[in-house]
C-alpha cells in the first residue's frame, strides 16, 4: 500500500506519465484479488481498477475524489489486525455478568446429546475425536458439521481436510444431512445419481421417488448455506495463518473442524514430531485466538509397546477403551486439548463405543455408543450414559 499512499500524497502534482506508471502498477497488483471469495476485496479491486482505468484514460480524477477513493481501499486490503485473547474473554465474561438468564449452551446438537451436554454445545476451546484408522473419525466430524448447520441458522462451519477430494467430501455430506433430517436415506455412493440401490435379483439399478426428492432438497440447503457464508470446504493444503484468514473471512460464531490435522502445512519443523508439536499449538492457539471450538480428528497410536490393549499381532484394538496416552504423535496434542472423546469397536461393526476421557469445559465425563450406518455417514446414539 506504499505506493497508494505516495499517488494519493503527490497526485496532484505528478507528471502525466507518472500518473500513468502509478496507475498501471495499481492496475496489475490489484488483479490477482478478482474472483477470490472475500466480496470486500472484490469490490475494493473493482474500485481500484476503475480508478486506475480513469487515469489511464486521462481522465482526470479531483484530488479530494482519489484520496476518498484510496482511503476506502486502503481500509479493504489493510491485513486483519491480530486479535486481543485477554479483551475478548474479558469483554465476554463481562457480559455474561450483566444478564441473570442462566447459562445457555453456545449451539445445538440436536444428533449427539451426550457430547452437547459435555461440551455446553460446543463452547470454546479445542476438541479432539481420537481412534484408530477406519474406525469413523472423519464420519463423526461431518456428521457433527451437518448437526450444526441443521439445527443452528446463526451457525458457520469450516471443515478443512486434505485427505480427501471435495467431491468426496460433499458427496457424504449430502448423505449426512439426509440422515439427520429424514427418512430417506442415500447410500454415500448414489448421492449423485438418480438411483439409491442395486437390484441383484432384478440385475438393475432402482430408485425411490421420495429419495430422489430429497436429494434435491438437499443439495438446494447446502448450495444456499455456501453461497450465504455459513459453509466452506477445504480441500487443499493450507497452513495455519491461511485458514485463519478463512476464519476471519467467515466471522462469527464459525466452528472450525480439522479432519487432516497432520497435512496442515508447517514450513519449519526438526522432525515429524515437532511439526505434529507445532500443529497442535497452532490450533489450540486459534481456538483461544477467535473464541471458538476447533474439533480434530486424531489418530491413536500403534504398536505393542504403548497404549491400551493392542494387538501385537496385527496392531488392532478391539473390545479395549482408548485412553488420552493412546493419541499418537505429539503429547501436546493431550496437553493443549480441553476436549477428548476417544472412539473404538468392538465385536459388531455397527457399534462405536466413545468415551470421554478429558474435559475441561464442563468436567463431565462418560462413555455412551453409536449406532453406525457407514453407507449413509450416519450415527444415532443408543445407550444411556455411563459415568
Amino acid at each position: 500500500m506504499d505506493k497508494i499512499s505516495e499517488f494519493v500524497s503527490s497526485f496532484d502534482q505528478m507528471p502525466e506519465d507518472e500518473k500513468v506508471r502509478l496507475a498501471t502498477l495499481l492496475k496489475s497488483v490489484t488483479n490477482p484479488f478478482i474472483g477470490k471469495p472475500s466480496q470486500e476485496k472484490v469490490d475494493a479491486a473493482h474500485l481500484l481498477l476503475n480508478f486506475a482505468t480513469r487515469v489511464l484514460d486521462e481522465d482526470v480524477v479531483p484530488y479530494s475524489d482519489s484520496v476518498q477513493i484510496i482511503s476506502e481501499l486502503r481500509q479493504a486490503f489493510k491485513p486483519p489486525a491480530k486479535l486481543d485473547a485477554h479483551k475478548i474473554a474479558f469483554d465476554k465474561l463481562y457480559n455474561n455478568l450483566q444478564t441473570t438468564d442462566l447459562p445457555k449452551p453456545k449451539f445445538r446438537l440436536s444428533t449427539l446429546p451426550t457430547i452437547a451436554k459435555a461440551s455446553l454445545g460446543l463452547m470454546d476451546g479445542m476438541y479432539i475425536w481420537a481412534a484408530d484408522p477406519n474406525v469413523g473419525k472423519t464420519g463423526i466430524l461431518i456428521h457433527l458439521a451437518m448437526d450444526l448447520l441443521v439445527s443452528n441458522p446463526n451457525a458457520k462451519v469450516l471443515f478443512y481436510s486434505a485427505d480427501d477430494s471435495a467431491t468426496k467430501l460433499l458427496k457424504r455430506m449430502i448423505a449426512a444431512h439426509m440422515f439427520q433430517t429424514s427418512q430417506n436415506w442415500s447410500p454415500i455412493k448414489y448421492v449423485d445419481t438418480p438411483y439409491d440401490k442395486y437390484d441383484y435379483r432384478e440385475g438393475r439399478f432402482t430408485f425411490e421417488p421420495k429419495t430422489v426428492a430429497q436429494k434435491a432438497i438437499t443439495y438446494e440447503w447446502l448450495k444456499k448455506a455456501h453461497r450465504d457464508g455459513r459453509f466452506i470446504v477445504i480441500s487443499d493444503t493450507l497452513g495455519l495463518e491461511a485458514i485463519e484468514e478463512k476464519l476471519l473471512e467467515m466471522g462469527d460464531d464459525t466452528t472450525l473442524i480439522v479432519d487432516a490435522a497432520y497435512k496442515i502445512d508447517i514450513p519449519t519443523g526438526k522432525d515429524d514430531n515437532d511439526i505434529d508439536r507445532k500443529i497442535a499449538e497452532g490450533l489450540k492457539s486459534i481456538a483461544v485466538r477467535h473464541q471458538i471450538a476447533v474439533c480434530c480428528a486424531k489418530d491413536a497410536r500403534k504398536g505393542n509397546t504403548r497404549g491400551a490393549g493392542i494387538k501385537g499381532d496385527t496392531g488392532e484394538r478391539r473390545g479395549s477403551k482408548i485412553g488420552l496416552e493412546d493419541l499418537r504423535g505429539s503429547v501436546r496434542w493431550g496437553y493443549e486439548a480441553d476436549f477428548v472423546c476417544t472412539m473404538w469397536r468392538e465385536e459388531s461393526e455397527a457399534y462405536i463405543k466413545c468415551s470421554i476421557v478429558k474435559n475441561k469445559i464442563d468436567n463431565f465425563a462418560g462413555a455412551f455408543t453409536l449406532q453406525n450406518w457407514p453407507e449413509y455417514n450416519g450415527y444415532k446414539e443408543t445407550t444411556e450414559v455411563t459415568t
